[in-house]
């Protein structure tokens, strides 16, 4: 676990379940229930590209240390994650991605490129790369 929501490893940018769920003012364990559901509907290439399960160890009330499961997630799986989280922060975060969809399609008319010649996930993860710059 790590004390901020984004973070680099091995050039990487990785998050986890608890930072996420920090976030966007979740319960952990509904997280990880929401993660496990969308696991069901990714292809196996996707989700193992993108999703680990792993753990964590934090200090219980009795003054020991317990051993929590969570996930570790890629961009891409973060991204999947937080586009399907409620609430204002989650909102504000969706907010956030359109708007920079929307400067990158500004932008590519800017210069000749149409909008309509990228993929959706050439979009997706250019917003991604912007919003990792971001943090």
């Amino acid at each position: 676990m790590r004390a901020a929501l984004v973070y680099l490893k091995d050039g990487k940018a990785w998050t986890d379940s608890v930072e996420l769920a920090k976030a966007f003012d979740k319960d952990h364990g509904k997280v990880m229930l929401k993660i496990a559901k969308q696991l069901e509907d990714y292809s196996t290439e996707f989700g193992d590209s993108n999703f680990w399960r792993t753990s964590y160890e934090a200090p219980t009330n009795s003054f020991g240390v317990r051993e929590y499961n969570m996930y570790r997630l890629s961009r891409d799986g973060f991204m999947a994650v937080a586009m399907t989280c409620t609430g204002k922060k989650a909102a504000a975060f969706r907010e956030m991605v359109l708007a920079e969809f929307n400067r990158m399609e500004a932008k590519l008319v800017d210069v000749g490129l149409q909008p309509q010649e990228l993929t959706i996930n050439d979009l997706l993860r250019m917003t991604a790369d912007k919003l990792q710059s971001a943090v």
